[in-house]
């Protein structure tokens, strides 16, 4: 047998893991060559030296072994809390800003139309707005503060309220549906500064996905039946499904959207009314039973002063509540289309007095607005 001193078969020697003829052959080897010979007395030894060390007594840690992993535990225990305080203080400052933002705006543009500040507490104080924009941190708390500031330059500002709708339409898509609202006068700027605010933020992604553009928007369309036709709550309580209430559905908004247009051209235009109404009318067409998309009606009805259409977003809790355990049920969808059915029948005896008119604002409102841009 030819070994050299590197050979892993003289380590296999000493540990006995050799075969009986291996082995022998092996040590006749090391016999006739000195340097084999030495590279097993070498390993014997190491071997030996190993075997004689005290093994630690086990599973038992020594003092110092055992304070530097508590220590180590702490300091990452302490770490992860940090890491989650920041976690959950960003973003709840966020909204806490945006909805103080909310708040003082309206503030100052129900002071500039003469009416009482007070009004404000609908949104502030509403249950939708502490819930859904301070404690939940809903993105639509920032798409509420763009809506507001574009229903208030509406027919003063038209590129600047095209601007303002678009930012918030590409917060989320609901607010285009708005757009209406702002078309009464100059409507070529408002539609230019709109297209271009939502063209200019598409762009990169258009540029990067392709038609892929769209996301999940198909697939949320389809998971919550809004593609089927069997999503809206107060039209199945009709027994309208399916094609059929789609078609209703779409009518109906288009009727409302067609009315609030012919109105917005008048003079005395209430913009923040015919907003309200239109935003309002989606969702009771709609029915979503997500709350936070109600952030923008509520500042709306703070600043028409119509708390009545409070009860559109609280409408959409007894359905969400009910989907949360059990998930979607025909018991959550009765509840929710019960619940927003209490809602239109308030809004409708609320408003029914006023139904046909638009309420003028007050002399130098626009006056004092423009002065206070």
């Amino acid at each position: 047998m030819k070994l050299h001193p590197e050979d892993p078969r003289l380590t296999a020697q000493v540990l006995g893991e050799l075969s009986v003829e291996d082995a022998a052959a092996v040590e006749l080897a090391a016999a006739a060559d000195p340097a084999l010979e030495a590279e097993l007395a070498e390993t014997r030894a190491i071997q030996q030296f190993l075997t004689d060390l005290p093994a630690p007594p086990s599973g038992q840690l020594l003092p110092d072994q055992r304070t530097a992993i508590l220590n180590t535990a702490r300091k990452a225990d302490r770490a992860a809390r940090i890491a989650r305080f920041q976690r959950w203080l960003i973003p709840t400052a966020a909204a806490a800003v945006l909805a103080l933002a909310t708040v003082l705006l309206l503030w100052r543009l129900l002071l500039a139309r003469g009416r009482d500040p007070r009004w404000v507490a609908v949104y502030a104080w509403s249950p939708v707005a502490v819930l859904e924009a301070v404690q939940n941190g809903h993105v639509d708390a920032l798409a509420t503060v763009l809506v507001v500031g574009a229903v208030a330059l509406a027919g003063r500002r038209p590129a600047l309220s095209g601007v303002a709708l678009g930012l918030a339409t590409m917060v989320k898509l609901y607010p285009a549906l708005l757009l209406p609202v702002l078309l009464g006068r100059r409507p070529v700027r408002v539609l230019t500064a709109f297209v271009g605010v939502c063209c200019v933020s598409y762009l990169p992604h258009v540029l990067a996905l392709g038609g892929d553009v769209l996301g999940y928007l198909p697939g949320y369309l389809q998971e919550e039946d809004y593609g089927s036709g069997d999503r809206f709550l107060l039209l199945s309580l009709l027994g309208l499904r399916g094609t059929p209430a789609t078609v209703v559905a779409a009518g109906a908004g288009l009727a409302v959207a067609v009315v609030v247009l012919r109105r917005v051209r008048r003079p005395d235009a209430d913009h923040a009314r015919e907003a309200l109404l239109l935003l309002g009318a989606a969702l009771l067409i709609a029915t979503p039973v997500q709350p936070w998309y109600g952030l923008p009606l509520a500042a709306l009805a703070a600043l028409a002063g119509r708390a009545v259409w409070l009860a559109v977003p609280a409408a959409a809790y007894p359905a969400f509540f009910a989907v949360i355990p059990a998930g979607p049920s025909n018991a959550a969808e009765r509840a929710g289309g019960l619940a927003f059915a209490v809602a239109l029948v308030l809004v409708f005896l609320r408003e029914r007095p006023a139904a046909g008119t638009s309420r003028a604002r007050p002399a130098g409102a626009d006056r004092a607005l423009e002065g206070s841009d």
